[in-house]
């Protein structure tokens, strides 16, 4: 691939990182209402284990979105990586062996 396509891919890339950002913010926050939930059945002056038990559901499904977006960044940072190397690789000239 030429210089210009890999930009343009690791422009692409950073975008959709961006967006993952976003998604990985709002498991976040799905995972503190989880977490909020829990401490308001547990204190109430009637335990609702239901309320427990579904503030729990909330929570670790929030934690696992959250953890799987994570990985997804952290790989596509990496790739962006390997794609701006490979531009660099391509700009530099290429030096043939004496020898030849």
């Amino acid at each position: 691939m030429n210089a210009e396509l890999l930009a343009e891919e690791a422009r692409l890339q950073e975008a959709a990182l961006k967006r993952l950002g976003h998604w990985l913010a709002a498991c976040l926050a799905v995972s503190s209402m989880g977490v909020l939930l829990i401490y308001f059945a547990l204190s109430a002056p009637q335990k609702n284990i239901w309320l427990v038990i579904l503030g729990v559901i909330i929570l670790l499904l929030g934690a696992a979105g959250g953890i799987t977006i994570g990985l997804g960044i952290r790989n596509g940072r990496n790739n962006v990586r390997k794609i701006l190397r490979a531009i660099e690789q391509q700009k530099k000239p290429q030096v043939q062996d004496p020898e030849n």
